[in-house]
């Protein structure tokens, strides 16, 4: 079990001309912050000699995004004692940060976004792992569904007066995906 508390500031964000020491550029960064803060806890369990479950959840509540609860469950069967299989299941969650939300330019270039949503992830994984003497060996397959994953575009963004700026960067919530794979290790 345990808990956590994040306070994200930003006092100041400066561009500076170092011959001059002028400052260009705030970038829309001086006094920003947000906090967030959460629980989480975790269970293992071993219902039997070759059987083993861990299972977890966290809570996650954000100043500007609300709750979230996300969780992780592996179920693990040990071959013997240099062979396993396991099976993971779990969600993740990611809030934007201050310069996703908030970054501006002066020359109007690249814009944060305030309404984005937090990205969340759904993954599936499937492993083998082998070891043997100094050597160990692993083998993945996994699945995973991503919802509104955070990035930069080049897009359209109308400012609060009205304005309307064509093809500039901005952070944006990308649609949902499906990410599968097979790996080694």
């Amino acid at each position: 079990m345990g808990g956590a508390y994040d306070l994200r500031k930003s006092q100041e964000y400066q561009n500076i001309n170092l011959s001059t020491h002028a400052i260009l550029a705030e970038n829309n960064l001086s006094n920003r912050r947000v906090y967030e803060y959460s629980g989480y806890a975790q269970l293992d369990w071993k219902p039997l000699p070759a059987w083993r479950v861990v299972l977890g959840r966290r809570f996650t509540q954000n100043e500007l995004f609300g709750e979230n609860v996300s969780s992780r469950g592996t179920l693990v069967y040990s071959i013997n004692e240099k062979n396993a299989i396991k099976f993971i299941a779990g969600q993740s969650f990611r809030t934007p940060n201050l310069f996703e939300l908030y970054f501006a330019t002066p020359t109007k270039t690249v814009f944060g976004n305030e309404t984005l949503k937090p990205e969340t992830a759904d993954t599936f994984e499937l492993g083998y792992q082998h070891a043997r003497g100094y050597f160990y060996l692993q083998a993945l397959a996994y699945y995973s569904i991503y919802k509104d994953k955070i990035h930069r575009i080049k897009g359209n963004v109308t400012l609060e007066e009205g304005t309307l700026l064509n093809n500039v960067n901005v952070y944006t919530n990308g649609d949902e995906f499906i990410h599968c794979e097979r790996l080694g290790s």
